[in-house]
């Protein structure tokens, strides 16, 4: 492979990681119109949607992961880091994109070199950690039901945020070279921020390794984790039992193995396109992957729906915010209809309100002396018939 080849091949990948969602048509490879109309629909209606749905499944997620009975088993860390690391890219890489694509707005990496430089670390860093943390998760799970002798010592909840911990650490040193490897370039006249191509052999090696990690890699691990997980379950119910595993703990490994399955799924036609544009580059190869870049998104909706279908106590919290957040709207309600009667019966009367009861008071007391009067009169003074 030449060099010139090599860095066709990068400028391609680096396009797709970069979410420029524009197509350079040629002549030998023509898309037409309806594709591009279609992929507009999607940015503007299904994205904003799906990424309004994932911030709030993911924030109650992680709401109810930090809460007991289930924040005392360790795949409720790495689940807990999931949501927040999925919270921030259907709000900062997706909703904010919608928002600055809607109002015509310059985007934030294209202001400045600075900016680009920054804002393409924080991308990189946000779009890889779901996954790493994912695959923290099934390795525990791994351990629990593979090996139940070393689960107490290895799955806690003290070793899982401490591979958190390490995992953003490992996270921020490979993603950090995108701080001073991305510029503002002009490629097919369109500016963009991405690395500088203008490189030698040895960085364009290190540009493809990093890509391998943050993306391939955990993919893969994905991939085989849940398949191992998937077969050890099965044999559970062919009568090899799991040891000392509790009834929420258990919940818990059934969650992260249809998850692990469910994100596999959604991604690996994606992975698959990113190796793929390698060897056949054209505008359909263009298009199809960023269908499968959107259905991708998907699985950051998807946790939320499974702890409903395989965790008890997860449906059970879920239940107890929605009662007690009813009982205290309709609490609130009740409070403040007594609180404005009582404001209506004890408020200061207003000038005319008060002149009309000292007229009552004053019609009142000229009838009982005028009826007084009347008794008197008829008593001591006899009527003459």
């Amino acid at each position: 492979m030449t060099t010139e080849m090599l860095t066709s091949t990068i400028n391609i990948t680096e396009d797709y990681i970069n979410e420029n969602h524009t197509f350079y048509i040629t002549n030998d490879n023509y898309l037409p119109s309806s594709y591009i109309s279609f992929i507009n629909f999607v940015d503007f209606n299904v994205v904003p949607a799906i990424s309004v749905l994932g911030i709030l499944t993911n924030v109650l997620t992680f709401a109810i992961l930090i809460r007991p009975p289930l924040n005392n088993f360790s795949p409720s860390v790495y689940l807990a880091a999931y949501c927040i690391a999925s919270a921030l890219v259907c709000s900062l890489v997706t909703g904010l994109g919608f928002i600055f694509q809607i109002n015509d707005w310059l985007d934030i990496e294209l202001r400045s070199d600075s900016s680009c430089k920054i804002w393409s670390f924080v991308k990189s860093f946000l779009n890889s950690s779901p996954n790493w943390f994912l695959t923290g998760a099934a390795m525990d799970r791994m351990v629990a039901i593979w090996c139940p002798k070393r689960a107490q010592s290895v799955c806690s909840v003290f070793m899982a945020r401490v591979f958190v911990s390490l995992t953003m650490v490992f996270l921020t040193i490979v993603t950090i070279h995108e701080m001073w490897s991305n510029t503002i370039i002009n490629i097919h006249t369109k500016v963009t921020c991405q690395a500088d191509y203008h490189l030698n052999m040895y960085e364009y090696v290190g540009l493809m390794i990093r890509q391998a990690v943050l993306i391939f890699l955990p993919s893969v691990l994905l991939f085989f984790l849940g398949n191992f997980l998937l077969l050890r379950l099965c044999l559970k119910h062919h009568g090899r039992q799991i040891l000392n595993t509790s009834t929420p703990d258990l919940d818990l490994t059934y969650v992260v193995t249809v998850h692990v399955i469910i994100t596999s799924v959604l991604n690996c036609p994606e992975r698959i396109l990113q190796i793929t544009a390698f060897v056949n580059n054209n505008n359909l190869t263009r298009f199809m992957f960023q269908i499968f870049y959107y259905i991708g998104f998907i699985a950051y909706i998807c946790l939320f729906l499974v702890m409903i279908v395989q965790s008890r106590d997860f449906r059970e919290a879920v239940v107890s915010i929605l009662r007690t957040n009813t009982l205290c709207c309709c609490t609130k309600r009740n409070s403040t209809i007594e609180l404005r009667l009582m404001n209506e019966y004890n408020q200061v009367p207003s000038a005319s309100t008060s002149v009309w009861r000292l007229f009552n008071k004053m019609w009142f007391m000229f009838a009982v002396l005028a009826f007084t009067s009347r008794v008197l009169q008829n008593t001591f003074i006899p009527l003459k018939w």
